[in-house]
């Protein structure tokens, strides 16, 4: 059985000043639940924000809140994410058997849940209800809104400051019930001592800022955070209703989590947050840890290589090991050997000029694709500020007057493309940015 670490929360919730009613419904782990239950599958949080009118919208979000949490920790142990995906889609499928009756056609629901398993945190979302990482130093979006509005920044058609105005905003372009079967965005990352993780409904992002949430998740316990997010919501008008669920884990020192099953391994802030990979995938697994495993053979082998004569900062080689008192010191030039007889002169390999650096400067996750195209398959959304490597650019889909597409890889590993335009260069000018020659 897994230790899972303590786990502080807070909860709030208020229909605003706007509304009659409040439509969202929150969960957190049963009571009920063994020790045993808690270290085999995590502590299980959600917010769900009810849409389609007076019943239909507080039915929705009440019955996908306790389906969701019944379904999860009914279904064996050892795969989080599929678990959780199930979970939701049956809720789902359940949601939308209701909207064919009189009364509920309109009837839905957003969500987004979180998993705490260990340091390992798993986000599951549907609809604009969101979860933020909160970090020691910074705060950083984890999902990314199913809104017609986000489409449109994505494809180059709105800027964010004009999505932020549109009449459309709140459009959304998947919620469950609406279909009987729904498409679940999942997310995975590590959390380190200090994370925390904020859940919420529109109704808090709409209306305050995200310095203003930071600031809230710093100010004092988690359900004195999440009283004052929600009255901060409605001092600003309180416009919909307003719904946090904040959760802080006392981590202390673990150790790095084990990928789940069917995920790729995620970074952390900073870095790319790596989708679940297609089902299809995990087949693939073992030949991937393979072909994984021949790269750092390589690069081991590579380094031995130069290791046997890397240059220190005066141009002189530099000897593998520490140096012996009374052993020869080399000179500038070609390597030798150190005992006497001729010369071998070292191979040297032509320089090839450092990979090129960046950050994503979109506010909101960006898009890495397989190809350089806004229809080309997701490979990992990158949060803002993520660290990228450029190696080539190549035209593409235009995105905001700008048709360069860049191919980056990241820290983790993972490798496509993305829009030049969310990519923020270090100390070049984009023209310096070579063409990828395939």
């Amino acid at each position: 059985m897994d230790v899972q670490p303590a786990v502080a929360i807070g909860v709030a919730s208020d229909q605003g000043r706007q509304r009659t009613e409040n439509q969202d419904s929150l969960a957190i782990p049963p009571p009920g639940l063994s020790p045993k239950e808690l270290g085999e599958k995590g502590h299980l949080y959600l917010v769900a924000d009810g849409i389609g009118g007076h019943q239909a919208g507080k039915t929705a979000s009440d019955l996908v809140a306790r389906r969701v949490v019944d379904e999860y920790y009914r279904q064996p142990p050892g795969d989080v994410a599929g678990a959780l995906r199930r979970a939701i889609r049956i809720a789902n499928a359940e949601v939308h058997r209701w909207a064919q009756e009189p009364g509920y056609e309109k009837m839905g629901t957003t969500i987004v849940a979180a998993v705490l398993h260990g340091n390992t945190l798993t986000v599951a979302h549907v609809g604009d209800s969101r979860a933020y990482l909160i970090s020691r130093d910074q705060i950083q979006i984890l999902t990314r809104d199913h809104t017609w509005v986000t489409e449109q920044i994505d494809g180059g058609i709105l800027t964010q400051e004009q999505a932020d105005r549109h009449a459309q905003r709140h459009v959304l372009t998947r919620s469950l019930g609406a279909r009987p079967e729904v498409l679940v965005d999942l997310i995975h990352t590590s959390l380190r001592p200090g994370d925390q993780v904020l859940l919420c409904s529109d109704g808090l992002w709409e209306a305050v800022d995200l310095p203003e949430i930071e600031a809230a998740v710093r100010s004092g316990s988690p359900q004195q955070a999440a009283r004052q997010l929600v009255a901060l919501a409605n001092e600003y008008g309180g416009p919909d209703n307003v719904t946090a669920v904040l959760v802080r884990p006392d981590l202390g020192p673990l150790s790095p989590p084990l990928p789940l099953p069917g995920m790729s391994t995620a970074g952390r802030l900073g870095q790319a947050l790596v989708r679940v990979l297609p089902a299809d995938t995990r087949e693939r697994w073992p030949l991937l840890a393979a072909a994984a495993l021949l790269v750092i053979v390589a690069l081991a082998c590579a380094l031995a290589l130069l290791l046997g004569g890397l240059p220190d900062g005066n141009g002189a080689p530099t000897a593998a090991s520490s140096a012996t008192p009374g052993a020869a010191t080399a000179l500038p030039g070609p390597a030798t050997t150190a005992s006497p007889g001729p010369t071998v002169a070292a191979t040297v390999t032509p320089t090839v000029p450092a990979d090129i650096q960046g950050r994503v400067s979109s506010t909101l996750p960006l898009a890495m694709r397989q190809e350089p195209r806004l229809s080309g398959a997701l490979v990992a959304y990158l949060l803002s500020s993520s660290g990228v490597t450029v190696s080539c650019g190549v035209p593409g889909d235009a995105v905001d007057g700008n048709d360069t597409w860049y191919r980056v890889t990241v820290p983790g590993g993972g490798s496509g493309y993305v829009a030049a335009r969310w990519i923020e260069l270090e100390g070049v000018e984009p023209v310096a940015v070579p063409t990828c020659s395939e």
